[in-house]
């Protein structure tokens, strides 16, 4: 029966019906920079996350770094885990913790796609390395919401609604972003991005079940399995009906003393930072070059401009421009 509503207007009387008193519903968005009729079909976060799949910024992930964790056992060029695998990661997660929570499913899920556009290439070395370049920390929350603001399109942008903007600029900051979606995604950015690199670190025999924390093991459990469950089921009975996402006093302990240890047994060890190394050498170089004018008479980049350039670069593209300009006859310069 055909009662004069559109196919959007039902999907946000379900949202209304179903939804946390928490949620944000669709129909109460704070809305778009620049207005647009409603679509008969999707609602505007239903929009947002088509908008961000279709960006050549989601694409280009998959050759961008997120951790120097070994992939494959001795297999050294498979080494860095991708941003692209990191943000499924990350949206799985996400929406798990969301629906347990009755939350905005499209929203979290719009926000944890776009929450590592902006993210440079070589990971955390990338990030450090582009920070010494503007002398202030590289934000990748302040660099995706450029993306997706100003560059994005072909300079248009995506003209995304204020709640997916908000989640994707305070993406890593525990508790910052404005509405209860955006809390959910940064924690599942914070626990995506410990419980994943452990299983790939245990996979490829980096360190052994019995090096993980004794509190981790007992607390969240021994395989990975059973770590993301236990995280998700705590945040979930943590968060029911509370206007903030949270885990419970233990495993937020469990977590921390996760990420202080892998920080020391994967991040610190030789080989990663030896690749944290070059990549730092590889983007500062490249910089300096792009800084002097000598990249074929162009015109000499503002450090806006410089650092939208080297953010956009995969891995393959950064080093292969390093090469081009330092070694363009495979040799080094005179």
């Amino acid at each position: 029966m055909n009662d004069g509503q559109s196919v959007r207007e039902r999907v946000e009387d379900l949202e209304r019906a179903s939804l946390s008193t928490w949620a944000i519903l669709a129909a109460e968005t704070k809305g778009r920079d620049r207005y647009e009729e409603p679509d008969p079909l999707r609602t505007v976060f239903q929009q947002d996350r088509e908008r961000i799949l279709a960006t050549a910024a989601l694409a280009r992930l998959e050759g961008k770094a997120h951790r120097f964790v070994p992939t494959e056992p001795g297999v050294a060029q498979r080494g860095w885990r991708s941003q692209m695998a990191h943000t499924r990661d990350t949206v799985d997660l996400a929406r798990t913790l969301a629906r347990g929570l009755r939350l905005n499913e499209d929203l979290v899920e719009a926000i944890a796609l776009g929450h590592a556009l902006g993210a440079p290439p070589f990971g955390a070395a990338g990030a450090d390395a582009l920070s010494d370049l503007a002398s202030a920390a590289f934000d990748v929350g302040e660099q995706g919401l450029r993306v997706v603001e100003r560059l994005a399109a072909r300079g248009r942008g995506l003209n995304l609604t204020w709640e997916v903007r908000d989640g994707v600029l305070h993406h890593a900051r525990p508790g910052a972003a404005s509405t209860i979606e955006g809390q959910t995604v940064a924690l599942a950015v914070r626990l995506a991005a410990a419980l994943h690199p452990l299983a790939d670190a245990l996979g490829s025999d980096l360190v052994r079940l019995d090096d993980v924390p004794h509190l981790v093991r007992t607390r969240l459990g021994t395989t990975h399995r059973e770590r993301l469950t236990a995280v998700a089921l705590d945040a979930v009975e943590a968060s029911t009906d509370r206007p903030e996402v949270v885990l419970s006093p233990g495993a937020e302990a469990a977590v921390a003393e996760l990420e202080a240890f892998l920080a020391t047994a994967v991040d610190r060890r030789e080989a990663a930072c030896r690749e944290a190394d070059r990549a730092r050498h590889c983007l500062e170089s490249l910089a300096i070059y792009r800084r002097s004018g000598a990249a074929g008479g162009a015109a000499r980049p503002d450090d806006a401009e410089l650092l939208d350039e080297l953010a956009t670069l995969t891995d393959a593209e950064a080093a292969a421009a390093f090469v081009a300009a330092f070694r363009p006859d495979g040799g080094p310069r005179d």
